[in-house]
Formats: C-alpha cells, sequence, structure tokens
C-alpha cells in the first residue's frame, strides 16, 4: 500500500481514468487485430483453394489453348465480314439517297 501511494503521489483522478481508458482501448485494439489476423488466414485458406480449383479446371481443359486460338481467328473473320456489310450497307444507303434525291427534282 505504501509503495502505490508513492507512485500515485501527483497523479490526479483524471490521469488514473485516462490510463485505464487507454488500457482498455488497446485491449480493444489488440482483440480487433487477433480478429483481423484470424479473418485474413481464412481468406488466404479459401483464396488457396480457388487457385487449385482454377488449376485443375485449366489443367482438364488440355485443348483450351488451340480452342482460344480457334475463337480469335473465328474472331476476325467476323470483325472482316461485319466491315464488309456496313461498307456495302453505307455504300446502299448513299445510292437510296442519290436516288430519292433525283425523284424530288423531277
Amino acid at each position: 500500500n505504501v509503495n502505490c501511494q508513492r507512485l500515485l503521489v501527483g497523479i490526479t483522478m483524471e490521469d488514473l481514468e485516462s490510463r485505464v481508458r487507454a488500457l482498455e482501448q488497446g485491449r480493444t485494439f489488440e482483440a480487433t487485430q487477433q480478429r483481423i489476423r484470424e479473418r485474413e488466414a481464412e481468406f488466404l485458406s479459401t483464396l488457396r483453394e480457388i487457385k487449385y480449383s482454377l488449376e485443375q479446371e485449366t489443367s482438364g481443359n488440355e485443348g483450351g489453348s488451340g480452342k482460344f486460338a480457334e475463337l480469335q481467328a473465328e474472331n476476325t473473320e467476323l470483325k472482316a465480314k461485319l466491315a464488309k456489310a456496313e461498307y456495302r450497307i453505307s455504300h446502299l444507303v448513299g445510292e437510296m439517297e442519290k436516288l430519292l434525291a433525283r425523284r424530288k427534282e423531277d
């Protein structure tokens, strides 16, 4: 008790309350940090499972890169056809507008 009195000389009740609050908040912070670490470990585990699953799907899909190349070639071909069709349509629309303009003149 005498030791406590020596330590408390010059310390106000407000100081003590402030220190108690700081310690309580520190415990809360530590508990929160622990929960965050646990949650991060859960996320890491989930991400590893997803990665493993994706690797399994990729390895099971041996023709995947060939199929991708095939789809890219088809996409390129379709884009060329679309460009030709758009050109033809714009040309036809231009000719129709000229025809309508001539009919209006007559």
